[in-house]
């Protein structure tokens, strides 16, 4: 059974930008942290795979991985196991990230591992059939984010 989360959250996806890469992750990751105590927004972060021990290990706030690939242990040379990301202090990981669109049926294969090993699952969906296609594999968490908000500055929870 995967750990339970305050609900709603406010994940901040650190992408592969310099400023939250390596020590700066880190760093990132205890302002996050910082900001959730002072004001009770329940917060977590999703640093890059490289930094995902590290950052879990220096906060407290949940820590997602970025991705993990529909695959079981076994000869997948450069994939991502949920096995790895849960080892490394991940909480849950996200799934079906704009810039990682995936086949809804991987999106299925990843959830069911995810539920084995204990982690949350995050399905990110960009519109609302989307969502009721996500919502229908019964993840943890469905985020929402519509194309045409990302980097307009206008809030989802305002559109």
């Amino acid at each position: 059974m995967a750990e339970r989360i305050r609900v709603p959250i406010a994940i901040i996806n650190f992408k592969t930008y310099a400023e939250a890469t390596g020590k700066r992750a880190v760093e990132l990751a205890k302002k996050a942290e910082r900001v959730s105590n002072e004001t009770g927004v329940s917060f977590g972060v999703a640093p890059q795979l490289a930094d995902l021990a590290s950052v879990a290990q220096a906060v407290k706030i949940p820590v997602f991985a970025q991705h993990v690939d529909p695959v079981r242990p076994g000869g997948y040379t450069g994939h991502v196991l949920a096995e790895s990301v849960k080892e490394a202090g991940a909480k849950g990981t996200l799934i079906n990230h704009s810039e990682m669109q995936l086949k809804l049926s991987d999106i299925d294969e990843i959830i069911n591992i995810t539920r084995e090993k204990g982690l949350l699952s995050v399905v990110c969906a960009n519109n609302p059939a989307a969502s009721r296609a996500a919502a229908a594999l019964k993840p943890d968490l469905i985020a929402i984010e519509p194309p045409e908000l990302i980097g307009s500055g206008i809030a989802v929870s305002k559109a």
